[in-house]
């Protein structure tokens, strides 16, 4: 495992704070989406995309839509923290 120093890690936490606004418009889309869909498919309205666990009655189905309000914050985060470890240099280290 390769040791960050503290300059690194100074550059990271910029980076690690831009993304708690999308870490937390991701939380806040997924609890209140999930609480107000069908909980069995609704072409109609285009509520066929399943979610839930494989083993468990309680799914609810949402559109792609939904999806996208859901994803969208967390792949820009995502996005954000991965830059910051590369313009720290943690890629380069983990290389060695």
């Amino acid at each position: 495992m390769p040791k960050v120093a503290p300059p690194e890690i100074k550059r990271i936490r910029a980076y690690a704070l831009a993304t708690l606004p999308f870490i937390a418009l991701f939380a806040y889309q997924l609890s209140t989406l999930l609480a107000h869909r069908p909980l069995v498919p609704d072409p109609m309205h285009g509520y066929t995309i399943a979610l839930g666990s494989e083993g468990s009655d309680k799914g609810v189905y949402v559109s792609s839509a939904d999806l996208a309000w859901i994803l969208i914050p967390f792949f820009i985060g995502f996005a954000i923290t991965a830059i910051g470890l590369w313009r720290a240099g943690v890629f380069r280290l983990l290389r060695r």
